[in-house]
């Protein structure tokens, strides 16, 4: 299934000063963009399966803020983190791992 991908879009940023989710810069890849990284970690990771909330937004502040949404023959996944670098310290959720292993494979800002 996620041979086809054909679109992912990425939001990151700190949340402070008033700064809300949609004041962040979005990256975007779509079709021959992505590469077979990234495809290949979706695959492996299983990316398709990890829709939801990940992450505790009252560990920081400001608040690390992400969200990720994956377009692919099979529907549209969308996983938002909060905190992730805390939360990776602090635990072991192998769901918050995979999409750390996964955002890892995207193409430097």
């Amino acid at each position: 299934m996620t041979g086809n991908l054909q679109s992912i879009q990425y939001i990151s940023g700190m949340l402070k000063g008033g700064k809300k989710p949609g004041d962040l810069p979005v990256r975007e890849w779509k079709g021959e963009e992505i590469s077979a990284q990234a495809r290949e970690a979706a695959r492996r990771e299983g990316l398709l399966e990890l829709g939801g909330v990940y992450g505790d937004e009252r560990l920081g502040d400001p608040v690390q803020y992400e969200h990720l949404k994956v377009v692919s023959g099979g529907g549209t996944v969308e996983v938002t983190i909060f905190n992730r670098a805390i939360c990776m310290l602090l635990g072991d959720d192998e769901h918050l791992g995979r999409i750390h292993r996964f955002l890892g494979k995207l193409p430097p800002r």
